[in-house]
């Protein structure tokens, strides 16, 4: 993600770019995910919903849909969706937490139209932010198998910008003072909204 974002000054408006993690010309992003973990599939979907560009989803994939027979190609691929009945109760939380996150992004003007700043990956963990002059969205994604502690100080120039405390999106706005060290739990993101 890192490389793809840096050839961003190659385009015109990068907030016009189609973005997506899977599509119906490729394997499912459930199937193909390390373990077929469903937290995997929600690092990715927060990944696209915050990012810059405009997102696409495959339909199932706002549940984790698998494939009936991934080794028939795309007719077990292509199948019909399920009723809601007929959802587990897995596909009931990751559909309730996609909810959530993109009726969330509906309301973050800065998402749509806001530059982007992105650090480096380090050990497993990738971090962004979504700015204009006035707001910030920070994204801290953790690809690790443990908890990591969100390392302040590497973000401080554009932190600094903005006010000192922000509202974490995920845990329903908590307040969140960024003096001070966050942790994340293993394979999960953490979005902080910040305004000056």
């Amino acid at each position: 993600v890192y490389d793809a974002l840096s050839n961003d000054g190659l385009y015109a408006n990068v907030n016009n770019l189609l973005i997506f993690v899977g599509n119906h010309d490729m394997e499912r992003f459930a199937d193909i995910v390390k373990d077929q973990d469903v937290r995997r599939v929600m690092l990715g979907h927060v990944l696209i919903a915050t990012m810059r560009g405009i997102p696409q989803m495959f339909a199932g994939d706002e549940y984790a849909m698998r494939s009936k027979d991934i080794t028939t190609g795309h007719s077990g691929l292509r199948q019909p969706l399920p009723q809601e009945k007929d959802l587990t109760e897995q596909q009931k939380k990751v559909y309730e937490a996609m909810c959530q996150l993109w009726q969330w992004r509906q309301t973050e003007s800065v998402l749509w139209t806001g530059k982007t700043m992105h650090f480096l990956a380090r050990d497993n963990t990738y971090a962004y932010f979504r700015y204009n002059d006035n707001e910030a969205v920070m994204v801290f994604l953790n690809a690790n198998e443990h908890k990591v502690t969100v390392p302040m100080a590497h973000y401080r120039e554009i932190l600094d910008k903005y006010g000192r405390f922000g509202q974490a999106v995920l845990e329903g706005n908590v307040s969140v003072d960024m003096t001070q060290a966050q942790e994340v739990e293993p394979l999960a993101a953490l979005i902080i909204k910040l305004k000056k």
